[in-house]
């Protein structure tokens, strides 16, 4: 056997019984601009709870433009499909705007929150963009709760319960996922019983647990996502 083949093989040996070596985060850095589609998405989601028909369409337009302009530099680390059926989906939504129908917008409207996930997720964000996106919704409960709110601290309550899956999937990227996610959604629901019996008190320690599991946004998420 000649020597090169011989070292050869002894590297190959050392490769394979050695442990592996951490595991590194090779996603690119944010795109600048994504973010800020989830947050042009939720104003236009808030314009359609309140029947502003007009500022909704307009809304659409809007996140229509801003996707638009993102153009080539989602695509990698984004699959072709999801910004393919994000498009698709929001010709549906502006179908449903046109004919002011909440019924025809409730499912593309949840299917198109998800692809914005689903968009973001690939980034390198400080956290789960679920988890940021839950953190930002806390907060604005907390908003709503100083301001006397109680429909909106439900409203926010409500959000995060239609985002299950999405932000149990964020907290099993760290430790203790399962335990984290369960005392997550445990203190949702205690916040939901407080709202609905008035106790201002218990509702503020439950979202005082919800921030405590949750991380801190960073900057560019500091603008509310709905």
């Amino acid at each position: 056997m000649s020597l090169r083949l011989t070292l050869l093989l002894i590297l190959v040996c050392l490769v394979c019984a050695s442990p592996p070596a951490e595991a590194r985060d090779d996603r690119p850095p944010p795109e600048p601009g994504v973010w800020e589609l989830f947050s042009r998405f939720g104003e236009m989601e808030e314009s359609i709870r309140e029947g502003k028909w007009q500022e909704a369409a307009r809304g659409a337009n809007d996140l229509e433009g801003r996707f638009a302009a993102l153009g080539e530099r989602l695509r990698p680390p984004v699959a072709a499909a999801t910004l393919e059926k994000f498009v698709s989906t929001l010709r549906t939504i502006r179908a449903g705007l046109a004919t002011r129908n909440r019924e025809q917008l409730e499912l593309p409207m949840l299917l198109l929150q998800h692809l914005l996930l689903d968009i973001m997720e690939p980034f390198a964000y400080p956290a789960p963009p679920a988890l940021l996106v839950a953190r930002l919704w806390v907060d604005e409960a907390g908003e709503y709760l100083e301001g006397n709110n109680p429909n909106g601290v439900a409203r926010e309550m409500a959000e995060l319960q239609g985002l299950r899956l999405r932000i149990s999937e964020g907290f099993q990227a760290g430790e203790d996922g399962d335990a984290r996610a369960a005392a997550f959604f445990a203190a949702v629901s205690r916040v939901q019983q407080a709202i609905r019996l008035r106790k201002t008190e218990q509702a503020t320690e439950g979202l005082a647990t919800l921030r405590s599991l949750l991380p801190t946004p960073a900057p560019e998420e500091e603008k509310h996502p709905r």
